[in-house]
């Protein structure tokens, strides 16, 4: 048998695709979180096309105590709240939807404007300025939950839901004892 007749692959070709990935593994570490920030600022921007001329979306949906949907299908969080999943959920999410479903909400960002999950996270008011987060807290139907750096109303929102506790306000009277 010839050898020199047997087609076997040149390995220049094998050391460019190993060279490749070798690079390809170095760099997309250093690239990655470049690349979540631009996506993260285009996602922000993006948000804000939902807006009318006045900067108000329309809400659709109410997903839960703390969560709306816009028109164009868009997820929104309320900032500085959560509703226990133990107890008051349905109350929460009621309430939610008699102060938002298929009505106008102006939304503003914080310093985070999504959480670890890509989430949009916003402040909600009405047009007649009722701040939704606070009057869900106000009126014991949320917790509040600092997390940092989304600290605006902090101080308002402690402030509201101590008020709801001694008042025994929502959830604070019927599931905390």
């Amino acid at each position: 048998m010839d050898y020199n007749q047997i087609n076997i692959p040149k390995p220049k070709g094998l050391w460019r695709l190993l060279f490749i990935i070798a690079l390809f593994l170095v760099v997309v570490p250093f690239l990655t979180p470049k690349i979540k920030e631009k996506i993260s600022a285009v996602k922000q921007s993006g948000i804000e096309q939902l807006a009318d001329k006045e900067g108000y979306f329309t809400v659709v949906d109410v997903l839960s105590g703390d969560t709306i949907e816009l028109l164009g299908g868009v997820k929104v969080k309320y900032i500085g709240i959560d509703i226990p999943d133990d107890c008051y959920i349905n109350q929460a999410t009621d309430k939610n939807k008699e102060l938002l479903i298929n009505k106008k909400v102006k939304l503003i960002a914080d310093i985070n404007g999504e959480d670890e999950n890509g989430n949009f996270l916003r402040y909600a008011y009405l047009p007649d300025g009722t701040f939704i987060n606070l009057e869900l807290i106000k009126n014991g139907y949320a917790t509040v939950v600092n997390v940092d750096p989304n600290l605006k109303f902090k101080d308002e929102f402690e402030q509201a839901e101590k008020e709801a506790i001694v008042e025994k306000k929502g959830l604070w009277g019927e599931c905390i004892n």
